[in-house]
């Protein structure tokens, strides 16, 4: 009799189970989208920042340091903020949220 009831809970466990994981991937997706979408526009604005900024350098810099070099430069930190403020901060979060700190 026990394992009669326990057979009729079981498509209902497992329907459960997909619906969470489904809305799961949801909240995923728009995680994702809101976050790397953000690191998109603070880089933009960093680019655009950095180009004014550099654009009323004075000469002596410009002179010291060759335009490809600080071009290089710029890309690589500007790449780097982006996957801070993006992927970093989302996969912290998804790692936070999963695990489980342990009991005394």
């Amino acid at each position: 009799m026990h394992d009669l009831a326990a057979a009729r809970k079981l498509p209902v466990y497992a329907a459960a189970i997909v619906a969470l994981a489904l809305l799961e991937g949801v909240f995923r997706y728009y995680m994702r989208t809101i976050l790397i979408g953000l690191s998109r526009e603070v880089e933009y604005d960093c680019v655009t920042t950095s180009s004014a900024i550099s654009r009323d350098c004075p000469p002596p810099i410009t002179r010291s340091n060759r335009i490809g070099d600080v071009m290089s430069r710029a890309t690589n930190d500007l790449s780097a903020v982006r996957m801070v403020l993006g992927p970093g901060i989302m996969y912290t979060a998804n790692t936070l949220a999963t695990v489980r700190p342990r009991s005394c």
